[in-house]
Protein backbone atom coordinates (compact mmCIF):
# COMPACT_ATOMS: atom_id res chain seq x y z
CA UNK A 1 0.00 0.00 0.00
CA UNK A 2 2.42 2.19 1.01
CA UNK A 3 4.21 1.62 -2.15
CA UNK A 4 1.22 2.82 -4.29
CA UNK A 5 1.54 6.07 -2.89
CA UNK A 6 5.02 6.35 -3.52
CA UNK A 7 4.33 5.57 -7.09
CA UNK A 8 1.30 7.79 -7.36
CA UNK A 9 3.50 10.41 -5.88
CA UNK A 10 6.24 9.79 -8.00
CA UNK A 11 3.62 10.08 -11.02
CA UNK A 12 2.61 13.52 -9.69
CA UNK A 13 5.97 14.69 -9.37
CA UNK A 14 7.02 13.71 -13.02
CA UNK A 15 4.46 15.42 -14.48
CA UNK A 16 6.29 18.98 -12.99
CA UNK A 17 9.07 18.20 -15.39
CA UNK A 18 6.30 19.17 -18.55
CA UNK A 19 7.00 22.84 -17.14
CA UNK A 20 10.63 22.49 -17.59
CA UNK A 21 11.37 19.64 -19.48
CA UNK A 22 15.33 18.67 -19.82
CA UNK A 23 16.36 18.53 -23.17
CA UNK A 24 15.38 15.66 -25.88
CA UNK A 25 17.53 12.68 -26.56
CA UNK A 26 18.05 13.62 -29.97
CA UNK A 27 21.80 12.18 -30.27
CA UNK A 28 22.65 8.17 -29.74
CA UNK A 29 22.01 7.27 -26.26
CA UNK A 30 23.25 4.12 -24.37
CA UNK A 31 20.78 1.19 -23.67
CA UNK A 32 20.40 1.05 -19.91
CA UNK A 33 20.35 4.95 -20.12
CA UNK A 34 17.88 6.16 -17.42
CA UNK A 35 14.96 8.36 -18.87
CA UNK A 36 11.35 9.71 -18.85
CA UNK A 37 9.25 8.82 -21.29
CA UNK A 38 5.24 9.74 -21.36
CA UNK A 39 2.92 6.36 -21.08
CA UNK A 40 -0.99 6.75 -21.65
CA UNK A 41 -0.39 10.10 -20.66
CA UNK A 42 1.60 10.49 -18.34
CA UNK A 43 5.20 11.30 -17.51
CA UNK A 44 7.01 7.80 -16.31
CA UNK A 45 10.17 6.48 -15.53
CA UNK A 46 11.86 4.03 -17.91
CA UNK A 47 15.56 2.73 -18.98
CA UNK A 48 16.55 2.74 -22.28
CA UNK A 49 16.35 -0.83 -24.10
CA UNK A 50 16.92 -0.16 -27.62
CA UNK A 51 19.06 2.81 -29.11
CA UNK A 52 19.90 1.78 -32.54
CA UNK A 53 17.64 3.81 -34.45
CA UNK A 54 18.12 7.74 -35.05
CA UNK A 55 14.88 8.32 -34.43
CA UNK A 56 13.19 6.46 -31.82
CA UNK A 57 14.10 4.84 -28.51
CA UNK A 58 12.56 1.54 -26.96
CA UNK A 59 12.13 2.06 -23.53
CA UNK A 60 10.71 -0.06 -20.22
CA UNK A 61 8.65 1.66 -17.98
CA UNK A 62 10.42 0.84 -14.81
CA UNK A 63 7.37 1.66 -12.60
CA UNK A 64 4.78 -0.03 -14.53
CA UNK A 65 6.44 -2.81 -16.10
CA UNK A 66 5.24 -1.80 -19.70
CA UNK A 67 7.53 -0.65 -22.94
CA UNK A 68 6.96 0.95 -25.67
CA UNK A 69 8.89 2.55 -28.84
CA UNK A 70 8.93 6.13 -29.36
CA UNK A 71 9.96 9.41 -30.88
CA UNK A 72 13.42 10.67 -29.41
CA UNK A 73 12.12 13.79 -29.08
CA UNK A 74 9.39 12.80 -26.68
CA UNK A 75 12.06 11.14 -24.29
CA UNK A 76 14.17 13.13 -21.83
CA UNK A 77 16.97 11.84 -19.68
CA UNK A 78 15.69 11.17 -15.89
CA UNK A 79 16.74 14.18 -13.52
CA UNK A 80 18.85 12.83 -10.38
CA UNK A 81 16.25 13.62 -8.06
CA UNK A 82 14.26 10.98 -9.46
CA UNK A 83 16.29 8.34 -9.69
CA UNK A 84 17.35 7.46 -6.04
CA UNK A 85 14.01 5.38 -5.74
CA UNK A 86 13.93 2.03 -6.60
CA UNK A 87 11.58 0.62 -9.30
CA UNK A 88 8.11 -0.60 -8.08
CA UNK A 89 7.75 -3.07 -10.71
CA UNK A 90 9.26 -6.18 -10.38
CA UNK A 91 9.67 -8.74 -13.13
CA UNK A 92 8.12 -12.16 -12.54
CA UNK A 93 7.00 -15.77 -14.25
CA UNK A 94 4.59 -17.78 -12.86
CA UNK A 95 5.86 -21.58 -13.75
CA UNK A 96 2.14 -23.22 -14.53
CA UNK A 97 1.66 -20.51 -17.27
CA UNK A 98 4.32 -20.06 -20.88
CA UNK A 99 5.95 -17.26 -21.28
CA UNK A 100 4.57 -14.34 -23.99
CA UNK A 101 6.18 -11.80 -25.18
CA UNK A 102 3.96 -8.44 -25.01
CA UNK A 103 3.31 -8.52 -29.05
CA UNK A 104 1.79 -12.16 -28.48
CA UNK A 105 -0.85 -10.54 -25.61
CA UNK A 106 -1.79 -7.99 -28.06
CA UNK A 107 -3.07 -10.50 -30.33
Amino acid sequence: REDTFKRAEMCSSLSSIKDNPPPPLLELTEEGCAVVAPHKGQLHRARVTDSTSATTLTVQFVDIGDSATLPRHDVRILPENFANEPAFAVRCHIDVIPSTTPAQLRQ
